[in-house]
C-alpha cells in the first residue's frame, strides 16, 4: 500500500511537471512613416502605400483615385502613419499629398522626390521612413503620341523647346524620354506655341 502511494505521487508530480504547449507568433511586420511639412512634424497627411511603380504611377496621377491602386492607406496622426503585415519580398512606393487648411492654398506632394523602399522588408522588422514636404518650383512639360510631326518646337516663357521623341502612352513626367519639361518653372499660366519644320503643324495658346 506504501508503494502504490509513492507510485502514485510520483506520476502526479509528472504531470503537473509537463509543459503546456504554446503558439509561437510571428511579430508584424511594420512601416512607420513620419510625414513633416517644411521641416514640421505635421498631422492630415494623406499616405498611400503602393506595390509597385507603375500601381504608384497609376495612383499618384488621379489623386482622387489613388485608393484604387493602393494597397493601404492611412492619415497622420501625431505625425506618423504606420502600416501592418507588410510583404518581405516586394518594394514598397509612398505617395504623400497634403492640402494647408490655414488658407495658403498650397497643396504638396512628394511626386518630385520619388520615395519607395529600396530594400525589401525584414520579417518582423519596424522599418522607420521620413517624408517632408516642401514647396518648390513647378515644371511644364510636353510629350507627343506619334511622329508624324516630330520633332516639335515649343515656345514658352521665352524659351523654345524642342520634342524629338514620342510615346503612345502619357509617359513619366521625371523618367520618361518622350516627356519634354522646361523646368523651374515659378506656378501660374503660361501661354505656349507648337510647330514643326514646315509649320503644317500648329499649336497656339497665346
Amino acid at each position: 500500500m506504501r508503494r502504490l502511494k509513492y507510485i502514485t505521487i510520483f506520476i502526479l508530480l509528472l504531470v503537473l511537471s509537463c509543459k503546456t504547449k504554446t503558439d509561437i507568433v510571428n511579430p508584424d511586420t511594420e512601416l512607420i512613416v513620419t510625414t513633416t511639412v517644411k521641416g514640421a512634424t505635421t498631422n492630415g497627411v494623406k499616405v498611400y502605400l503602393f506595390d509597385s511603380q507603375s500601381a504608384y504611377q497609376s495612383g499618384s496621377s488621379n489623386s482622387a483615385a489613388a485608393y484604387k491602386f493602393a494597397v493601404d492607406s492611412g492619415t497622420s496622426v501625431n505625425g506618423t502613419v504606420t502600416f501592418h503585415n507588410l510583404s518581405t519580398s516586394i518594394n514598397y512606393w509612398l505617395y504623400v499629398i497634403y492640402a494647408d487648411p490655414g488658407g495658403s492654398k498650397y497643396h504638396y506632394n512628394n511626386l518630385n522626390s520619388y520615395n519607395y523602399v529600396y530594400n525589401t522588408l525584414a520579417s518582423g522588422s519596424q522599418t522607420y521612413a521620413t517624408v517632408d514636404l516642401e514647396v518648390t518650383q513647378t515644371f511644364v512639360g510636353f510629350w507627343s503620341s506619334d511622329s508624324t510631326h516630330l520633332p516639335i518646337n515649343i515656345l514658352i516663357g521665352g524659351d523654345t523647346l524642342t520634342l524629338t521623341s514620342y510615346s503612345a502612352t502619357t509617359p513619366d513626367p521625371i523618367l520618361g524620354s518622350a516627356f519634354y519639361k522646361k523646368a523651374n518653372q515659378q506656378p501660374g499660366t503660361y501661354p505656349y506655341y507648337a510647330y514643326n519644320a514646315d509649320r503644317s503643324f500648329i499649336i497656339q495658346d497665346m
